[in-house]
């Protein structure tokens, strides 16, 4: 895992599911799970998807986002 001006940037396996990934943001943030999502071209990611099952490729950008209460 790397930072770059407020970016984080990880090496994932393919097969890896997702959770993982949010669990290490949500702890670089100090935030819990439900204060952020995690999005991939638009759609949200679920801890069960992986790198394979979104068909991701090396360099994709996934963003991340704080929920809004109220």
């Amino acid at each position: 895992m790397k930072t770059f001006r407020g970016d984080i940037v990880f090496k994932v396996e393919p097969q890896v599911r997702l959770s993982k990934v949010i669990k290490v943001v949500g702890e670089k943030l100090q935030k819990e799970r439900k204060h952020f999502r995690m999005m991939y071209e638009g759609s949200r990611v679920d801890d069960e998807d992986t790198i394979e099952s979104l068909d991701a490729y090396d360099g994709d950008i996934f963003e991340v986002h704080e929920e809004q209460c109220g």
